[in-house]
């Protein structure tokens, strides 16, 4: 999102994280581990968070950020506490490489 909003004048390009809720697909991802989590959120509250965004007023949104619990988070994460930093930025030529893969597979 953060790429094309650069790219594309006029369509505003989001991303967002329903935050982890008790759904049978963490129960299969992390089984027991899945207390890690908690206090997990209900799956409809995972889902409120993201039909908000889908019709949130464009003004109000911030065009290539990244929403959970209708605000702008961090993208980037490292540290001990994962507040902050570099940690899962890439590099820009790790980005051009993704980014024309991506053209490649939908054919453009």
């Amino acid at each position: 999102a953060e790429q094309l909003a650069k790219q594309k004048n006029g369509i505003t390009f989001l991303t967002t994280h329903p935050g982890w809720a008790d759904t049978p697909a963490v129960d299969d991802a992390f089984g027991s581990s899945k207390k890690m989590f908690e206090p997990l959120r209900t799956p409809w509250a995972g889902a409120e968070g993201i039909s908000w965004l889908m019709n949130a007023p464009k003004r109000k949104l911030e065009n290539g950020a990244f929403y959970l619990d209708r605000a702008t988070q961090s993208k980037h994460i490292a540290g001990p506490f994962m507040t902050e930093g570099t940690f899962t930025k890439n590099a820009q030529s790790e980005i051009d490489a993704f980014m024309s893969k991506l053209k490649e597979a939908c054919g453009i």
